[in-house]
């Protein structure tokens, strides 16, 4: 008599299950709509190709494991498809507000663009021997784009125009550092080299911001202090002040979270992402955003075992 009726027990567990696969589903749709791109032939690789494969295969997947988390109920099956279903949802959400994120500080910046900073950084993305590669040649193209409209603040010292710091170290695959490879690349695009700061020791995006701001504050006490001396100091010293900075649009929610961790002032501008790189940058950016706060992801993974046991089983 207090046996809930199969019609209603089905309903009571669907609505998790539909939550879930429509955030599941997020994942899966961008990487296949990321598939055009790989008819271009830099596109032919093993990541992109890898990553096309796992959207296809989720695709084909989930539906068949929301169907089984629904008919199954009450069962050690029904219960696995839940705890399935709602990890890969933990997965779509995480890509979701990454999407959210970006979008809202891109619309930021389109309705507000910057207009005075204390340095320009661009932010360093792996080199192919000695030179750029198109994804750090485009977010370079878009600080030269950006330079122009920027004024120095007062923490800028005596410069005329904005500092720009490039940012990136020396991998063990790369025959020099990214920041020396990136002030070649702006010098050869009509930069005065005495206008361009290295920042060649990072070796993550974390590292970029810190060891970036560093720079700054160091240039802009140098610059406080002479000019002190002849009594036109302005400003605090040691300070980095406002930095823009400068990377691809699917790199910009991350840094801007990771700016505002580390307490900077920042404005995050994204550059063009080129097409045959996307599937690939899509994974890379999910994984990385995943793990920037491992504890918070891990307990929110435990939540959700618990809740797909209880409502395969319940």
């Amino acid at each position: 008599m207090g046996e809930v009726p199969p019609t209603a027990a089905v309903q009571d567990v669907a609505w998790v299950l539909d939550v879930a696969l429509v955030l599941a589903t997020v994942p899966v749709l961008l990487l296949l709509a990321s598939g055009p791109a790989l008819l271009h032939p830099r596109a032919r690789r093993g990541p992109n190709l890898a990553a096309l494969g796992v959207g296809v295969l989720f695709a084909l997947a989930l539906p068949l494991v929301w169907r089984v988390g629904v008919d199954a109920r009450g069962s050690v099956a029904g219960a696995a498809a839940a705890v399935v279903l709602l990890l890969a949802a933990q997965v779509g959400s995480v890509l979701t507000v990454l999407l959210l994120g970006w979008a809202r500080l891109a619309w930021s910046v389109r309705r507000s663009p910057p207009r005075r900073a204390d340095a320009l950084v661009v932010l360093g993305a792996g080199l192919v021997g000695t030179r750029v590669t198109l994804v750090l040649a485009e977010r370079l193209l878009a600080a030269i784009r950006l330079h122009g409209s920027l004024s120095p603040s007062a923490a800028a010292g005596r410069r005329r125009n904005v500092p720009v710091v490039v940012s990136g170290g020396q991998g063990p695959d790369e025959a020099t550092s990214e920041a020396a490879a990136m002030a070649d690349f702006l010098v050869e695009h009509g930069f005065d080299p005495a206008g361009i700061l290295l920042e060649d020791r990072s070796t993550s995006t974390r590292e970029n911001l810190l060891n970036s701001a560093a720079l700054v504050a160091e240039q802009a006490s140098d610059g406080a202090g002479e000019a002190g001396e002849a009594g036109e100091a302005d400003g605090p010293q040691g300070v980095p002040g406002r930095l823009v900075v400068v990377t691809n649009g699917f790199h910009v929610f991350r840094t801007h979270v990771l700016a505002r961790a580390l307490h900077l002032d920042v404005v995050v501008v994204g550059g063009p992402t080129p097409a045959h790189y996307l599937p690939r940058a899509l994974v890379r950016e999910l994984v990385a955003t995943l793990t920037l706060h491992p504890r918070q992801q891990v307990g929110t993974a435990v939540v959700l075992v618990a809740l797909g046991t209880w409502a395969g089983l319940g």
